[in-house]
């Protein structure tokens, strides 16, 4: 029940240009895309591809030959005018090594000004695992300017893009969505990379596009996340799920009361399962051992409106009189848990 899967069966040339899913075998053919360019994943130069069922290395910036690619596919596609399409389109950048391109090897990038939940000087009230991380501030400052450069070649991607749908005359019947699959802690409380419940590690770039629709510009503060895609580009397609889907569209008024979260990890390599309710206001996690939702082990509490670095869990500051009551989000993890669709609480 994928939203290529809808699309396809409706019509809708689709097709995929660059990473899929991080375990999928290269050669295998990604289902209900017409037409696809699969990338070997953390690979930038000269990189395998499997191109329409072909795999071989591809020379060239990875960046670029998606970029190329996807300009082809949008011509082919527009001689066959009648028909809609839809394009998934997936640079391996900024994603680790973070290899830039020649041409932006050493492009200056902005300085870093490391925030307050990186200099984090007490992290007695955090997890035991994370207690133990300590990621070096150099080492962070040389990888975040390396994905800055890699997303240098991004931007150059984006702009071929969209200068082929103007030539095209395509870019005002275009709805096109920027995003990211996961945020990234540079340092933020001693770590790196993501797999945490913390702002930086689950918090993503969001934009839309879509002329007469949205306003340029604008910005809407709701909450919002990944899975109220399929549900957006699926209303905008004018088409109805046979199935649930957890996510809203965002084309509708309004937005979402919570976003709920949840990971399984691996306690064996420090990174517990663990399932987040977060508001404007709030940020409420649980953590378990490997398999054992029902058993917290640990759980931390933010007023992210007054703390928005998440530097005072009040649940462990050593205060107990600030302790919240914390009995009404475990009883909603516990039902985002196992809800599906329309009857999950608050979802609209």
């Amino acid at each position: 029940m994928t939203v290529q899967r809808y699309l396809h069966d409706a019509g809708y040339k689709t097709a995929i240009l660059g990473k899929y899913l991080n375990t999928w075998p290269l050669a295998k053919a990604p289902p209900y895309f017409d037409r696809w360019a699969l990338v070997r994943p953390d690979s930038y130069v000269n990189a395998d591809f499997n191109i329409d069922g072909t795999v071989a290395p591809v020379s060239g910036y990875s960046t670029d030959v998606i970029g190329s690619r996807t300009v082809r596919l949008l011509r082919a596609f527009d001689r066959q005018d009648d028909r809609p399409w839809f394009l998934y389109v997936a640079p391996v950048a900024p994603h680790r090594p973070a290899t830039p391109a020649p041409p932006y090897a050493a492009a200056p990038v902005p300085p870093w000004v490391p925030s307050p939940a990186v200099l984090e000087a007490d992290r007695s009230d955090k997890p035991p695992w994370i207690q133990t991380q300590s990621v070096p501030l150099a080492i962070m400052q040389t990888e975040r300017d390396k994905m800055l450069r890699t997303l240098m070649s991004a931007d150059d991607m984006v702009g071929k893009v969209f200068d082929e749908l103007h030539t095209l005359k395509e870019r005002r019947d275009t709805l096109a969505i920027f995003l990211s699959d996961n945020g990234y802690a540079w340092g933020e409380h001693g770590i790196r990379g993501k797999w945490r419940p913390y702002t930086e590690s689950i918090r993503v770039p969001l934009a839309m596009r879509w002329p007469g629709h949205f306003e340029p510009g604008s910005i809407d503060t709701g909450i919002a996340t990944n899975v109220d895609l399929a549900p957006t580009i699926m209303a905008a397609a004018g088409l109805s799920p046979t199935a649930p889907m957890d996510g809203i569209s965002l084309l509708q008024p309004g937005t979402r009361q919570r976003l709920f979260s949840e990971f399984w990890g691996n306690m064996a390599k420090g990174r517990p399962d663990w399932a987040q309710i977060r508001t404007r206001r709030v940020a409420y996690i649980e953590y378990y051992r490997d398999g054992e939702g029902s058993n917290p082990i640990f759980r931390e509490y933010y007023r992210i409106d007054r703390d928005g670095w998440q530097l005072q869990n009040l649940l462990h500051d050593g205060n107990p009189t600030n302790n919240p009551d914390v009995s009404h989000w475990k009883d909603l993890i516990k039902l985002y848990a196992t809800c599906a669709g329309s009857i999950c609480p608050g979802s609209s």
